[in-house]
């Protein structure tokens, strides 16, 4: 009986006959109604990672756990991960751990209904049990294990009603409902405000939180202070007076809104928000929001705003944005709040530009290897909680991205004022300032102003918008406010006529003033359609919610990773009601070189092929130049009957002869050769009849007909004339010849093998690579190896001296190309080249679109002359 059972019971008959019933026994119920040690049933804690097919978007698969034990609403405990009768019970124990992961539990547990397998996080170690832990075991053991978290709980112990310890403990208060606060926290930030809490429990005074832009850390903020002073706990630390809390910014905006986020607290019969404005301080409030400048502005006496609160006035100080904040100057505000928690929120990994962020926060922390594999990279202290921009991704609470990357070709090449001054850029340097030779794009717009060049990637960035969406919400990063005014102004006439919105593009600079906080606000606002564009230096790089954003466009050079991944940032929230699940990273600066794995989803590692590897796979390989063809094949040769017959690969049609190339000297008269192609037997694309002449003569002919084979490096060169007559390259597998007569040419030695002109050994001509299932066609070489390496025969260096000759002595001189090149975007001449060469090099580089360009030069304060 008992096998037939374990063949008919699957994982869900397991779960509802046999896990369920034992979970009960244990305390557990699976009604939410008491909102205390219950358990939730197949809960998904993800909502998918985001996947782009094409421009459409579908979600991957989320991840989701059997049953998630809860001792109440705000704090889960373990994970039970519930397999078939018929495994084994530890099938499951791997999953199971890797969810106790993700949701910070500290137990996890897998069964097959008979056997019970526990891990138990704090000794890292498993044992087997008869039953599930009851709620009330599992916290003893938690506490016991967590630490003395209690400390400033009533000295009653337990036992003590569950619900009575629920209501005065802030790891286990509720967060805030969400009929108040519009949303519940995801399982991360669950995470995040209980690691805060249990060390502020604990009696630690500095706490770092890393979250990645757009996962809500303002949001951990507001919950974490909601559990501590509905619980009552910051009160109980001084009975005598109620708590306070000071947010601490550097900027309005992000001032603002954490105001609006803390609302929740204003229950409507009182205020206990209050805005830092000015002097004199108002210290009648609970929850205070201000900003470094104003704390620090002084009043007629020169005393400072931030002295006039008592040392102990606040019990937590939560600084946003942390790592560019409170280090420099304004460091005497958080040392006078010192007796206080402080909490810093930063959206960027350890880097060196703010490793004393680290060093402040993180000293209390234990220090871990960094690598446990690898113990000999040392050790760090790491933050209280860490959340990726790449794990936000996998997880699917954050948008994906798309990277385009652009180089204008004077960033790719750098700018060399004198030859700017040669071909015709007018330049203007300042009696103050010392021009330098080369300007790259580092000291583009910063030392040096090319408007030229950013005409023309704001015109590339136009293009771009037309073939995106021209209404889709972008952010330009740009150099300086004044850069930001020109590409605004540029994108404004590009779009404005067309959309009829005089606004289309505006640069938002500053916060100061209430044009720009109105042009902010209408940005932000995904239901305004305009403004469309914002160009901004530094205003919208950090701690702006704009939801909508699609484009994230670097117009400046970015050498921060830390400031790179808060631009990065602006794009990453996710927009349902603007349908934006992904957003693009456009660069011109090349920026997005300082993608790391902190910006990466993780990717799994490669899976080893399965089943036996004993196959073998044989075919054959044939050269295109060598092999017959059928009537109508596109490789269709000549017919030569000198040689036998070969079998066509293609199967169809009556198999032609070919003729090997001349493995030696000559024995009688030069042969001429025919032109090969797709085009008739015998004729050259004009269908005229050429194998009655000299092949010199035919090649130049072709040459005119043909100008730019040249350019393309298809030519044959022979005896220091330009060969033309050999038209094999236009055929898309044709590969180089050998000379017919190595004699010929200067310095051949006679009787000896031909030498390609490419430098390529003839006996290395036909490719050994296969195409498995069938036979194939590959190229030996590419088409234009004689143009990409240099040719060893002197007799070419020779021609290429007398054509610069005859270009010299016809009176011709270099001229840009076009009446839209310019300058300054040209590359340097090559040294010793003529200036007939170096006018082809420019040709062929030149991405600029006026006559003229204007390279001036910067003064040391920035403006341009």
């Amino acid at each position: 009986m008992r096998g037939s059972e374990q063949a008919v019971r699957n994982e869900a008959d397991t779960r509802a006959t046999l896990v369920d019933p034992k979970l009960k026994a244990a305390g557990w119920t699976d009604r939410q109604i008491t909102r205390e040690h219950y358990y939730q049933r197949d809960h998904q804690y993800t909502q998918g990672r985001v996947i782009l097919v094409g421009s459409r978007v579908r979600r991957g698969e989320s991840r989701k756990v059997d049953y998630l034990l809860r001792l109440s609403d705000a704090f889960p405990i373990g994970v039970v991960e519930a397999k078939a009768e018929s495994e084994p019970a530890d099938a499951g124990l791997e999953q199971a751990k890797s969810y106790a992961r993700d949701l910070g539990v500290a137990f996890a547990y897998a069964t097959n209904g008979h056997r019970i397998i526990e891990f138990d996080f704090f000794t890292n170690s498993s044992r087997e049990l008869e039953r599930f832990p009851g709620p009330q075991e599992l916290w003893e053991r938690w506490e016991r294990n967590a630490g003395q978290v209690e400390q400033f709980l009533t000295a009653e112990r337990y036992p003590l009603a569950f619900s009575s310890v629920r209501r005065s403990n802030p790891l286990l208060h509720p967060y805030c409902p969400e009929a108040q606060c519009g949303k519940t926290p995801f399982y991360f930030q669950e995470v995040a405000v209980r690691e805060v809490i249990r060390r502020m429990m604990l009696g630690r005074k500095r706490v770092l939180l890393t979250m990645a832009t757009g996962t809500g850390k303002t949001f951990v903020a507001f919950q974490v202070v909601w559990k501590l002073v509905k619980s009552g706990w910051l009160q109980r630390r001084h009975p005598e007076r109620p708590a306070r809390v000071l947010f601490l910014a550097d900027r309005l905006v992000l001032r603002d809104q954490a105001y609006n986020t803390f609302a929740p607290f204003a229950d409507g019969t009182s205020e206990p928000r209050f805005k830092i404005e000015g002097h004199p301080p108002n210290l009648t409030r609970d929850l205070y929001f201000g900003i470094y400048q104003t704390l620090w502005s002084p009043d007629e006496d020169g005393r400072r705003l931030f002295e006039k609160f008592p040392p102990d006035f606040f019990d937590l100080v939560i600084i946003d944005e942390c790592h560019r904040s409170g280090f420099g100057t304004w460091r005497e505000i958080l040392d006078h709040f010192g007796s206080a928690v402080h909490l810093g929120m930063t959206a960027t990994p350890k880097q060196d530009e703010n490793i004393d962020t680290y060093a402040y926060f993180c000293a209390e922390e234990p220090e871990v290897a960094i690598d446990p594999d690898h113990p000999e990279r040392g050790t760090w202290r790491p933050p209280a909680y860490e959340y990726s921009l790449g794990r936000g991704i996998e997880d699917g609470f954050l948008a994906t991205y798309k990277v385009h990357r652009v180089r204008t070709t004077v960033d790719a090449t750098g700018l060399h004022l004198e030859d700017a001054i040669e071909q015709g850029a007018e330049v203007f340097v300042p009696e103050d300032v010392e021009p330098r030779e080369l300007y790259t794009t580092p000291q583009f717009e910063r030392e040096i102003t090319l408007p030229d060049r950013t005409r023309a990637m704001v015109g590339h960035l136009a293009g771009l918008l037309r073939r995106f969406g021209k209404m889709e919400k972008t952010m330009v990063f740009c150099v300086d406010m004044e850069h930001a005014r020109l590409v605004a102004r540029l994108l404004q006439d590009e779009f404005g006529p067309e959309t009829g919105l005089s606004n289309y593009a505006v640069p938002i600079i500053s916060e100061e003033g209430e044009e720009g906080r109105r042009a902010l606000e209408a940005f932000a606002d995904s239901d305004k359609p305009a403004p469309v564009v914002a160009t901004t230096a530094e205003l919208l790089s950090t701690g702006v919610d704009v939801p909508a954003c699609r484009n994230i466009v670097f117009m400046k050079t970015v050498s921060s990773p830390v400031l790179f991944k808060q631009i990065v940032g602006r794009g990453s929230r996710l927009d349902p009601g603007a349908d934006k699940y992904w957003f693009r990273i456009i660069d011109f600066t090349g920026a997005t070189r300082l993608f790391d794995e902190w910006d990466r989803p993780p990717v799994p590692p490669p899976e080893a092929p399965t089943g036996p590897q004993t196959a073998v796979l044989t075919g054959l390989v044939f050269h295109c130049r060598n092999r017959p063809a059928p009537r109508g094949c596109p490789c269709q040769r000549a017919h030569r009957p000198e040689q036998p017959a070969r079998a066509h690969p293609h199967g169809r049609g009556r198999p032609l002869p070919v003729r090997p190339a001349p493995r030696g000297p000559p024995s009688g008269p030069r042969e001429r050769r025919r032109v090969r192609g797709p085009f008739p037997r015998g004729g050259d694309r004009s269908g005229r009849d050429h194998r009655n002449r000299d092949p010199a003569q035919a090649g130049q002919e072709e040459g005119r007909q043909d100008p730019g084979r040249r350019a393309r490096g298809d030519h044959r060169r022979r005896g220091g004339v330009p060969h033309r007559g050999d038209r094999r390259a236009a055929h898309p597998r044709a590969v180089p010849r050998l000379h017919a007569d190595p004699d010929r040419r200067e310095g051949a030695e006679p009787g000896r093998p031909p030498r390609h002109l490419g430098g390529r050994p003839a006996a290395r001509r036909r490719s050994s690579r296969t195409s498995p299932g069938r036979a194939s066609t590959l190229r030996s070489w590419p088409r234009s190896w004689a143009a990409r390496r240099p040719t060893p025969s002197t007799s070419s260096v020779t021609w290429r001296s007398e054509a610069r000759s005859a270009r010299e002595a016809s009176g011709r001189t270099p001229s840009p190309t076009g009446s839209r090149a310019s300058s300054a975007a040209m590359p340097r001449r090559p040294a010793g080249s003529s200036s007939s060469s170096w006018t082809s090099t420019a040709r062929a580089g030149s991405t600029s679109s006026s006559p003229k360009s204007s390279a001036s030069p910067r003064s040391a304060s920035g403006a341009a002359r």
